[in-house]
Order: C-alpha cells, then sequence, then structure tokens
C-alpha cells in the first residue's frame, strides 16, 4: 500500500488513503494519520463499517454509536490541528463539523470539507455518491473499480490508460446524471 500511494503523490495524483474504522483498530487512527502525513497524502478516508460479505458474521466489530460520536469528533480536531483532509462517510459527521465549528465548516459529502460558498455550491450540484464520477478505486494488482463498495472490475493499469478506463462506457454511467434522475423518476412512477 505504502508503495502506490507513494507513487501517486509523486506522480501528482490526488490520493486518499482509506481506512475502515473498527473497534479492533480504532487506536491506530493516529498512526494512520502520521503515515498519510510521511507519504504526503493530502487526504485522509474514514470508512464505517459495513457488514456485507464476511462482515455479516462479524456485526461485533462495528463501534457503538458513542465510541463513533467519540471518533468522528477527534478526526475532526485532527483535521484542524493536522491541516490536511479527514473525512468520514458517517453521515453524522456533517453534523459533527457544523457543531465544532461553529458553522463555519461543512462536510456535505464524504470527499469535501469547505467553508466557502463556491465549494458548498459546487457540493449541492455533484451531491450523493462520487463513485466513478469523482474518485475510483484502484486494487492493489491494478484493477480499477468505481468504488470499493462496488468492486465491479472495469480495467486494468497495467493493459490500459487510467483516462481509457475512466472514459468506458460502465463509468460513463456513473456522470450521466440526467439519466439517473430519469431512472430514478420511472422507477417511482413504475
Amino acid at each position: 500500500m505504502q508503495g502506490g500511494l507513494r507513487n501517486a503523490v509523486k506522480l501528482g495524483f490526488s490520493a486518499a488513503l482509506a481506512f475502515t474504522v473498527t473497534k479492533y483498530n480504532i487506536h491506530e487512527v493516529d498512526k494512520i494519520l502520521d503515515l498519510a502525513q510521511e507519504i504526503g497524502v493530502k487526504r485522509v478516508v474514514f470508512f464505517n463499517f459495513v457488514p456485507v460479505g464476511r462482515g455479516r458474521e462479524n456485526l461485533e466489530i462495528d463501534l457503538s454509536p458513542e465510541e463513533r460520536e467519540e471518533f468522528l469528533r477527534h478526526i475532526y480536531k485532527e483535521m484542524r490541528r493536522r491541516k490536511m483532509e479527514i473525512i468520514s462517510t458517517a453521515p453524522q459527521y456533517g453534523r459533527v463539523v457544523n457543531q465544532l465549528s461553529g458553522g463555519e465548516d461543512v462536510s456535505p459529502t464524504h470527499f469535501v470539507i469547505a467553508n466557502d460558498p463556491i465549494t458548498r455550491e459546487l457540493t449541492e450540484f455533484i451531491g450523493g455518491c462520487g463513485a466513478g464520477r469523482v474518485y475510483a478505486a484502484i486494487e492493489p494488482e491494478g484493477t480499477l473499480t468505481p468504488c470499493v463498495f462496488l468492486p465491479y472490475p472495469v480495467g486494468n493499469l497495467r493493459t490500459k490508460s487510467f483516462w481509457d478506463i475512466w472514459m468506458d462506457p460502465f463509468m460513463e454511467n456513473f456522470r450521466d446524471r440526467d439519466s439517473l434522475r430519469d431512472s430514478a423518476v420511472n422507477a417511482r412512477i413504475s
């Protein structure tokens, strides 16, 4: 992992270090943030534990509501202290950010935190999940997927350029907001 991230940072990619927080690794959060700073990654994303696959057999590893609240407060304070983007997929993170910042910062999605009006407007426009639209996941062997939670292999960076994979019709479907909106409306009508 470290080698790939180091290379991505050296090449100027907008790279993020992603980490799923559980009861078993929550004590390593600060070490993850230290590693991100050492590598030069500007964004750390903390994912909620999602009980799918083998996770269905391990429900007890998820954070309690109290643990999650404490964790979210901690990462916001660390973001301010470390001057880096530290974000969470927990929907209540937006509330925590708003409360702790006195309304100055917002976290309307899990890929941006900002307090300027242009970013707020852009976030309203982008909205929702950024899979295949704002970001993609790269697996260790080079397979590109729209997201870590949508492990559909679209192509491999060892055989195709990122741009060619990004422009694949499957990925373009994520970026066609009108088509998605029309599909949602038609689904409600049916």
